[in-house]
């Protein structure tokens, strides 16, 4: 059985950029890491995961966060074993368990990524 963690997490985001997607062409800013327990191999594909979310978003779309949360969440149950929970957004606070080696918030671009995984 694995050990759980706690984690109490605040992510905000100071930008005025109005938009949060980003043109198919253009570059990603380089992710930026809040918080990390993972390995390298899990990290690298969750990470993958998110910059496809962000590419998927067109700018103003906020109201897709829960389709791109989703097929995240999709995708990385797929690749790993487990229930993986995934949060995305500008501005929010949590705290949450998560199974000890499965944790990352990392922000692409202007978007805040929480991903754990408890279950």
């Amino acid at each position: 059985m694995s050990s759980l963690r706690s984690s109490s997490q605040y992510a905000s985001s100071s930008s005025s950029k109005p938009g949060i997607g980003v043109a198919k062409d253009e570059p990603l800013k380089p992710p930026v890491i809040d918080y990390i327990d993972m390995p390298k191999a899990l990290y690298e594909s969750a990470k993958e995961v998110c910059e496809s979310a962000v590419r998927q978003l067109k700018k103003g779309e906020k109201k897709h966060f829960y389709k791109c949360a989703k097929q995240i969440k999709k995708i990385l149950e797929e690749r790993n074993r487990g229930s993986y929970h995934v949060i995305i957004g500008k501005d929010f606070g949590s705290f949450f368990s998560y199974e000890a080696g499965n944790c990352v918030q990392l922000w692409v671009n202007d978007i805040c990524f929480l991903i754990f995984k408890h279950g």
